[in-house]
C-alpha cells in the first residue's frame, strides 16, 4: 500500500532517502524525482568546477602573502569541518567515530566554490580570494580522504 505525503528523509534507518520510484517528492508541486536528475548532474557538475577555476587569474599566486592566506584558510576549513562533524555526532558516537565523521566532512567543498563564484561575479571578492578558495577546495578534497582513511581502517 502506497503512503501519500511521506517525508523525504523520515526514518532514515529503515527507508531510502527518496520515495519509491512511483511516488513524487511530497510537498513540492511538480518536483522531479532525484534519481531522474542523477545523470544530468553527473554530466554538468564537472563543467561547473571547471568554470569556477577558469575565472581565476592564477598569476596572483606569486603575490606576497598568498601562500599564507591559502594555508590559513585550508587549516580553518579542515578544522571547522572536522569539528562540525564531530559536534554533530557527539551524542550518538564514541570519540573515534566522531573524528571519522568529522574527517569525512573535510572534502566537501563545493559550497565554497558556489559562494566564491557568486562573490567574484558580483564583485565582492578579489582574484586573490577566489584563487585561495579554489586552492582550499582542491587541498581539502585531497587531504580529507588521507585523514579519514586510517580512522576508517581502525573502525573495521
Amino acid at each position: 500500500q502506497r503512503r501519500k505525503n511521506r517525508c523525504i528523509i523520515s526514518n532514515w534507518k529503515s527507508r531510502p532517502w527518496w520515495p519509491d520510484s512511483n511516488e513524487r517528492v511530497s510537498g513540492i508541486p511538480g518536483a522531479v524525482h532525484g534519481r531522474q536528475l542523477n545523470g544530468i548532474v553527473m554530466v554538468l557538475v564537472p563543467f561547473f568546477f571547471v568554470l569556477i577555476g577558469s575565472r581565476a587569474e592564477w598569476q596572483v599566486l606569486m603575490d606576497t602573502g598568498m601562500p599564507t592566506l591559502v594555508a590559513g584558510l585550508l587549516l580553518v576549513a579542515i578544522g571547522g569541518k572536522a569539528l562540525g562533524g564531530m559536534l554533530g555526532s557527539a551524542t550518538t558516537r564514541n570519540l573515534r567515530q566522531q573524528l571519522l565523521i568529522g574527517m569525512s566532512m573535510v572534502p566537501r567543498g563545493e559550497v565554497i566554490l558556489v559562494i566564491a563564484g557568486l562573490g567574484f561575479t558580483q564583485g565582492h571578492i578579489s582574484h586573490h580570494v577566489l584563487v585561495a578558495l579554489v586552492l582550499v577546495t582542491i587541498g581539502a578534497a585531497l587531504i580529507g580522504p588521507l585523514l579519514a582513511a586510517p580512522l576508517a581502517k581502525a573502525e573495521l
